[in-house]
């Protein structure tokens, strides 16, 4: 693996954006270029970040070497997802600015139906805070 990571950075519920946000920032890489390693994801193909397919799912656990009844945790939903279910994801980052103090995402902020966190009662913010993509 060409990016440093351990085990030991996943926290139950964690998103794989999360575990990749935190390889990418000890490896000096963009989180997307860790992203595009372990899922296939691009700038313009965000999907498999969030709902991804088998065999996607296996290589994350294998390369992060993660228990495999980690991986549901990570995803909100296998690729092909349904058009009423993929209808709820939104493929820009939904975040909670406690939990990012603490390095932490979850899969479930993703669900557009999920407006505050659940741990702070924050207002979930969208996009990134610096240049707003």
């Amino acid at each position: 693996m060409w990016f440093d990571w351990n085990p030991l950075w996943y926290a139950r519920g964690a998103s794989l954006w999360c575990l990749a946000a935190k390889a990418a920032y000890v490896t000096s890489c963009a989180v997307g270029t860790v992203l595009r390693s372990l899922v296939g994801a691009s700038e313009s193909f965000r999907l498999p970040t969030w709902a991804a397919g088998k065999l996607e799912r296996v290589h994350v656990v294998t390369q992060l070497d993660l228990p495999p009844e980690t991986v549901d945790e990570l995803f909100l939903g296998e690729e092909p997802m349904g058009l009423e279910r993929r209808a709820h994801v939104s493929l820009q980052l939904r975040w909670c600015p406690e939990c990012a103090k603490r390095w932490y995402h979850s899969i479930h902020f993703q669900d557009r139906r999920v407006l505050r966190c659940p741990w702070h009662d924050c207002v979930l913010h969208e996009g990134c805070s610096k240049c707003g993509r």
